[in-house]
């Protein structure tokens, strides 16, 4: 079935299922195959023979049955390699490269690691040999999504006071990222919390004055891969903060990459302990693990309303934890809401709420079929 067309249409298949979906499939691209090429009908050849090549693709049973559709690609690129139509066979190869690259695993497959960049070669070459071909605008759009940038980052919920912050930067396409350091008051985070779209909330938070800033070169090894690495963020004292990390110094997501966390700076910490109905919490300070006692708390939950169309915050509980730092809340019957708690010690405030973004626009060019 991955023979050359004029094999593959001259060829018979036996068949002991009369309502087999698979034969009657291969006895129609036999036919298709047979009249264009009976008519030397070049671009229609090519078209219903990669059809055929990804029908039996899908559905081989053969071990080996990657190696022979990609061999069998191949040799129709080189048979019809001058002709336009054989930019959509390059497109097609490139396409198989870039599936390679996803298998791709650090210091575990290194095997396929610059397959992204043989599938980006390709669809340069294509577009240089045909430029107004279907195939290479089809090129032109796979290129612009393996070279899109991504950019994301994990880091503790809280971190302690004048002290730099550890994070993991997970990236693609990434040479240099930008970051600031925004003083988040609660007045600002409500303020966030209630628009309806992402991007008015980006607006806002970019439009709010940065405590510090500061960019950090990553390593490039040109794979078109996505990669991790560890960095610090500046220390800064108590407060909640808003971290934004991003693929240029404006911030803006046009083509590129952002991404944002809040985290608290505080000395203060909670553990928690479900029985049943009933989650006791412990308050303890982050530095020694020490029981905070006399803290004051708040359990609360954010419910959202209907009239107001706004998430509201609604207190359950508040009080001060005892001699050992506890205090503790007995869910009501079919409740399953998030709790929140917070903790707080004069002007060192601790919540156990957090919120990550991620967010990059990927190219908008479309494919030709």
């Amino acid at each position: 079935a991955f023979a050359p067309a004029n094999v593959f249409a001259a060829a018979t298949f036996t068949n002991t299922d009369a309502l087999s979906v698979k034969y009657h499939a291969l006895t129609i691209l036999q036919q298709l195959l047979n009249l264009h090429l009976q008519s030397g009908n070049i671009p229609a050849l090519i078209d219903a023979d990669l059809k055929r090549l990804s029908f039996v693709r899908q559905t081989s049973v053969l071990p080996d049955k990657e190696e022979r559709y990609f061999k069998s690609l191949l040799n129709l690129e080189k048979q019809y390699i001058a002709d336009t139509a054989s930019a959509n066979i390059s497109y097609e190869i490139a396409g198989y490269y870039n599936q390679l690259a996803d298998k791709y695993i650090p210091d575990q497959n290194e095997l396929n690691k610059f397959d992204r960049k043989k599938a980006i070669e390709i669809c340069n070459a294509t577009i240089a040999r045909f430029p107004k071909s279907r195939g290479a605008n089809n090129c032109a759009v796979l290129k612009d999504q393996m070279m899109s940038k991504s950019l994301s980052f994990t880091m503790e919920q809280a971190n302690q006071p004048e002290t730099p912050i550890r994070a993991v930067v997970n990236y693609r396409n990434v040479q240099k990222i930008y970051g600031k350091i925004v003083d988040l008051t609660p007045e600002m985070e409500a303020k966030a919390l209630n628009f309806d779209r992402d991007d008015k909330m980006l607006e806002y938070y970019n439009s709010l004055p940065a405590l510090t800033t500061w960019s950090v070169a990553l390593p490039d090894d040109g794979d078109y891969q996505t990669h991790a690495a560890e960095i610090q963020i500046p220390k800064s004292g108590i407060g909640k903060l808003l971290v934004m990390l991003a693929t240029n110094d404006n911030f803006s997501y046009d083509r590129e990459a952002l991404t944002w966390h809040i985290t608290n700076i505080t000395n203060l910490s909670c553990i928690s302990r479900a029985v049943e109905d009933k989650v006791d919490y412990f308050a303890i300070s982050r530095f020694n693990s020490q029981p905070l006692p006399g803290i004051d708390y708040v359990i609360s939950i954010e419910e959202y309303n209907y009239n107001s169309r706004k998430y509201e915050t609604k207190t359950l509980k508040s009080g001060k934890t005892d001699a050992n730092g506890s205090f503790s809340y007995t869910k009501p019957k079919d409740f399953y809401a998030n709790l929140d708690v917070t903790l707080t010690q004069d002007k060192d405030k601790f919540s156990t709420s957090q919120y990550t973004y991620n967010y990059y626009n990927e190219p908008q060019n479309t494919t030709q079929t």
